[in-house]
């Protein structure tokens, strides 16, 4: 009877240990799959001379491209990266949401997803994609634009090759205008651009020298 019981307890542990290798896969499954779900809600773009802008604040009488598929909470775990904004605590009344991919490299995907700033959705980030990992493993802010009492501001972003090394870079472009509320006569204005230049493991900020006139913010209204 003892012989019996060691038999049934080393074939229970035998039966445990096999198990647990097919929950452990099913569960990897799951996450690839959920990854999968989140991918498919961005359209496929090519990355040539790709214009990133904020879309007008009115969303009642317009339809404009970075209008995105809002992207379900269950899925905000994708989006976590380091200590970049933790979409899981933002209040609910505020989404994300997923609007183009594009191929950084063979192993990276591009991501352009629009999500809250100061007052609305109105910032748009590039994150980056890691194929293999199945994870963000970068952040860039690219655009956004509000302002409050005289003060306004507008930055856009091109992802184009701007130094013909076969790797994306980016341009951005950012005006500022602020008038004092006390004294309206008195206006400051500013406009700054620069270059985050790309390779084949991140992008940097560079003094890379271009024709700005080439890049026009999409919706600036201030002169």
């Amino acid at each position: 009877m003892r012989r019996l019981i060691i038999i049934l307890t080393i074939s229970g542990l035998l039966h445990s240990c096999s198990d647990n290798p097919t929950k452990q896969a099913i569960a990897d499954n799951s996450v690839v799959d959920k990854s999968d779900l989140f991918l498919n809600l961005f359209s496929e773009i090519k990355y040539q001379d790709l214009h990133i802008y904020t879309p007008p604040y009115d969303t009642s009488n317009r339809v404009d491209k970075y209008d995105g598929i809002q992207i379900d909470r269950s899925l905000y775990k994708f989006l976590v990266f380091d200590n970049y904004i933790n979409p899981t605590e933002i209040d609910t009344f505020y989404h994300y949401f997923a609007c183009f991919k594009f191929k950084l490299s063979d192993s990276k995907t591009g991501l352009i997803i629009r999500r809250p700033s100061q007052y609305s959705e109105s910032a748009i980030d590039l994150y980056t994609w890691d194929n293999l990992e199945k994870k963000v493993s970068n952040i860039i802010n690219l655009a956004d634009a509000f302002g409050d009492e005289g003060w306004y501001f507008v930055q856009d972003a091109w992802i184009e090759d701007v130094n013909a090394d076969n790797y994306l870079d980016i341009v951005f472009r950012k005006k500022e205008y602020d008038q004092d509320l006390d004294e309206p006569s008195k206006i400051t204005r500013s406009d700054t651009s620069f270059v985050f230049l790309g390779d084949i493991k991140s992008f940097k900020q560079s003094n890379f020298n271009f024709d700005r006139n080439k890049y026009q913010l999409k919706h600036w209204t201030k002169q």
